[in-house]
This record gives C-alpha cells, sequence and structure tokens, in this order.
C-alpha cells in the first residue's frame, strides 16, 4: 500500500483531533502521539507545538481526516481505537467522532462495529505494543 504525505499528515492530525475532542490531553495520550509521529517521521518539535496548539484552538471546528483508499482509512481507525482506549476508559465521544470518521471515509459501520468488537477482545493495554501504521511506514511516498 502507498501511503502519501496528504494521508500521513490527516493520520497525524486525525489523532491530534480525536485526543483534543476526547478531553484525554494528557501525558499518556501525548505519550502515544509523539510515537506514531516518529513513526511518521514528524519532528518532535512540531509535534509539540502541534499538542500547545490543541488547547488554544479549541473554538476552531477541524475537518474529519479524509484518507485516499480505504485500506488507510481503516488502519487510522484500528490505531485510533487503540489511542481512545489507551486509559482503559470507554470514551463515547471518541467512538461517535470514529463513526463520523468511518462515514466520510466511506467504510460501513457494520465492519466498524465488527473491528470495535474484535479490538475489545483482544485489547492489550501494553501501549508498548505496535500500532498498524507501523507495519506500512517504510512505504511513505510523495
Amino acid at each position: 500500500m502507498n501511503i502519501t504525505e496528504t494521508d500521513k499528515s490527516n493520520y497525524l492530525k486525525g489523532f491530534l483531533i480525536l485526543i483534543e475532542n476526547t478531553g484525554a490531553i494528557n501525558e499518556s495520550n501525548k505519550n502515544l502521539i509523539t510515537k506514531v509521529a516518529n513513526i511518521l517521521e514528524y519532528n518532535h518539535y512540531f509535534v509539540e507545538y502541534s499538542i500547545n496548539e490543541l488547547s488554544e484552538n479549541k473554538n476552531q471546528v477541524p475537518d474529519l481526516p479524509k484518507f485516499s483508499s480505504h485500506s488507510f482509512a481503516e488502519i487510522f481507525i484500528r490505531d485510533s481505537m487503540r489511542l481512545t482506549f489507551n486509559n482503559n476508559i470507554l470514551n463515547l465521544d471518541a467512538i461517535r467522532w470514529l463513526l463520523k470518521v468511518i462515514q466520510i471515509n466511506n467504510l460501513s459501520k457494520q465492519w466498524f462495529y465488527l473491528e470495535l468488537e474484535n479490538f475489545l477482545d483482544n485489547y492489550n493495554s501494553d501501549m508498548n505494543s505496535y500500532f498498524e501504521i507501523q507495519k506500512h511506514v517504510k512505504k511513505i511516498y510523495n
């Protein structure tokens, strides 16, 4: 799968929006976003700046992330579930937001519910385990 720079950018932006919308801007989530940003080869200072900007731009309603392929949107959703459950709390605001993301990316709700069920059945709270994006990171193209 080819991952475009736009998809890479939307992936990180989507993670930032997700934690901001759910009010889950804590150290644990900041660390996860930094980990993902490193995987995507973003500069550490850029990521810190972006996280700090979240609290300053609360009145802006950002666009939902739209990806170039269903398969990349699916990767984003799966990894977002991992971020959402980082603190072992089911956040309904995050689930609602992810449902909007699947809609804009033309994924089915049925697929989402099956993925959510699979995620919950196999949930591993070890945040050192991988994000799915790691499997694809060497395939980023301009």
